[in-house]
């Protein structure tokens, strides 16, 4: 599935996907009892599955602790989810992409940062400037020094 999703470009999903996969319901028995629960995760819930789900809940989490403008621990309580589920699939995340990474199926997040400021540089410069900046990064993906690239020539 993170194969898949690194040639069709929804990494995201499909990791926590396998993530919330890979680990125990984050929703409490109490989540299926309790009135309040079932009334306050319902724009949660997905008609697709479980995965969708799961995803909703999981970016809706993220959400939470990103704004700050609620606890996610009361969050999660009102809820009837167990928060050390979502940072297990947060943890369960990174590991799979680091793995991803290890086997060069997607960039490093160093090398996309990196991209991205050479791109950002070369579009506020212009000219040979740009050029100079595109030819660089060209370069550093193929494992040239800079000042081979700069010369023109490649080791």
């Amino acid at each position: 599935m993170l194969i898949y999703a690194c040639v069709l470009n929804q990494l995201d999903i499909a990791l926590t996907v396998a993530a919330s996969l890979s680990v125990q319901s984050p929703f409490t028995n109490r989540s299926f009892r309790d009135s309040d629960c079932i009334h306050g995760r319902q724009h949660l819930l997905s008609d697709m599955g479980c995965p969708f789900t799961l995803i909703r809940v999981y970016r809706e989490w993220l959400r939470v602790r990103h704004e700050g403008v609620e606890d996610t621990r009361r969050w999660t309580r009102r809820l009837g989810i167990e928060e050390a589920r979502l940072y297990e699939i947060t943890k369960l995340r990174r590991q799979f992409r680091e793995i991803l990474e290890q086997n060069e199926l997607v960039p490093r997040r160093e090398e996309r940062e990196w991209a991205a400021l050479s791109f950002a540089r070369a579009a506020t410069a212009g000219g040979r400037e740009a050029q100079a900046v595109r030819a660089e990064e060209a370069g550093r993906a193929r494992g040239q020094t800079d000042k081979s690239v700069a010369r023109g020539t490649t080791l």
